[in-house]
């Protein structure tokens, strides 16, 4: 009789993605759609990090898949935690 064996194997990955903000421009606040305390970065920086323009940033903001952050007295800041998943692979700025 022939004996047939199984393995698994298990895989575990870890990233980190480095967010380089320039003029040190950035708020750690609670992001109230992650539910958690996040670095939130301009909505220029953003752009300039996807090489995007500022209207696309605010035209994910309106699809709900980036968190816009307002405060009073500040401009309107994005949720890192919500624009990482649209970097581009490999990309830091």
């Amino acid at each position: 009789m022939k004996t047939t064996r199984k393995t698994e194997i298990t895989v575990e990955t870890h990233e980190i993605t480095k967010i380089r903000v320039r003029d040190g421009l950035q708020v750690t606040a609670f992001c109230e759609i992650c539910r958690a305390m996040v670095v939130h970065i301009p909505v220029s920086d953003s752009a300039a990090m996807l090489r995007l323009p500022e209207t696309a940033i605010f035209d994910l903001v309106n699809a709900g898949k980036v968190h816009l952050f307002e405060a009073e007295g500040t401009a309107p800041m994005v949720c890192t935690d919500s624009i990482l998943p649209h970097a581009p692979e490999g990309r830091q700025r």
